[in-house]
């Protein structure tokens, strides 16, 4: 339901969703925003800025400009949509650069290849799994402390940033991993 609302779904979705009537789906909004109204007044500021000045923009300042082509429901949606899905990348962006530099660091033969979106893929040698999984955790789950490090703007980051561990000999073939049983 929170992803859900964030990226602008309706009551009719929450409807479908849910399998109940779109007066009942309604009502389930309207109560989830009289909880969280912040989250309303930012959705509604963030699509006015759209509106006038046809992009939107993550914490950190990118810019998802939109083409005038673009429909006002897709962009409303997008103006939503960008600066949420912008702000992880730019959250995993900075986290590798520091993990990199840490694997570095320890002169391990382990290698980070790539970062898709909110994911970052790395190569890990068998006998440093312990200590890989200990600095990608340790790094992505103190994000707020590395943005003030490079002296990007942090106090907005108020809840815990949490990181999901998954290992395996390939993409495909990955499962999660119970952090607490290498990390410690």
């Amino acid at each position: 339901m929170n992803f859900g609302v964030l990226y602008g779904m309706g009551g009719e979705s929450v409807a479908e969703a849910f399998g109940i009537s779109k007066k009942d789906g309604q009502q389930y909004l309207d109560l989830y925003y009289s909880v969280y109204r912040g989250i309303r007044r930012w959705q509604l500021e963030t699509q006015d800025i759209a509106k006038k000045f046809r992009y939107s923009e993550t914490p950190w300042g990118r810019r998802r400009v939109f083409e005038a082509g673009l429909e006002e429901h897709a962009m409303l949606r997008e103006a939503i949509n960008s600066p949420i899905q912008g702000q992880a990348s730019d959250f995993t962006l900075l986290s590798s650069v520091f993990i990199d530099n840490m694997l570095r660091r320890e002169s391990l033969i382990s290698k980070l290849i790539f970062e898709v979106h909110d994911s970052i893929g790395l190569d890990v040698h068998p006998d440093e799994k312990g200590l890989v999984v200990r600095i990608v955790y340790g790094v992505m789950t103190r994000v707020k402390d590395l943005a003030r490090v490079v002296g990007l703007p942090y106090e907005w980051i108020t809840l815990p940033v949490e990181a999901e561990m998954k290992l395996g000999n390939s993409w495909g073939t990955t499962t999660p991993v119970e952090v607490g049983s290498l990390v410690g």
